[in-house]
């Protein structure tokens, strides 16, 4: 829920990411968020339907799948460490989160970005533009639900 929120945030001062207008939408929050922006638009879509369920699966999922990986990682090799365990979960999250959302945006156009910085994004200036950062923040919240299970033989 709270990356949902930060959503709306995003675009509090800068109208940065957009939701395609055809999705399922109350509109958007944005106008009642602390420091908002009389500048910025809030008169947008928002898909609430779409993207809560987008991070459940791209965060929560993303944890679950990454919990699976270390444990396979600790029977595979068992003195492999946490910062060395997390750096594949962050590493495989990246990569899959980048194609994936570039997938979605490609074929569906649920979503976009509609601003970006330049240097840190791929196909700048299409439609289909994406920002590197974007991976790189969902990896980070697919590893922060990560608990490291026990080395076998701890307790």
């Amino acid at each position: 829920m709270f990356a949902s929120v930060a959503d709306a945030y995003l675009n509090t001062f800068n109208y940065l990411f957009a939701w395609n207008a055809h999705s399922i939408d109350r509109g958007v929050w944005t106008s009642f968020l602390p420091f908002h922006s009389e500048d910025a638009s809030s008169r947008y879509a928002e898909g609430a339907v779409w993207g809560t369920p987008m991070y459940i699966y791209f965060c929560t999922g993303a944890a679950i799948v990454g919990c699976k990986v270390v444990r396979t990682l600790r029977e595979r090799y068992p003195t492999i460490s946490n910062p060395a365990a997390f750096s594949v979960v962050f590493l495989s999250e990246f990569t899959a989160g980048c194609l994936l959302e570039n997938l979605i945006i490609r074929t569906t156009q649920a979503y976009g970005y509609a601003q970006t910085n330049a240097s840190l994004t791929l196909f700048d200036g299409k439609w289909y533009q994406y920002p590197i950062y974007e991976s790189l923040f969902t990896a980070t919240m697919g590893c922060l639900h990560l608990r490291a299970p026990h080395r076998p033989g701890e307790p």
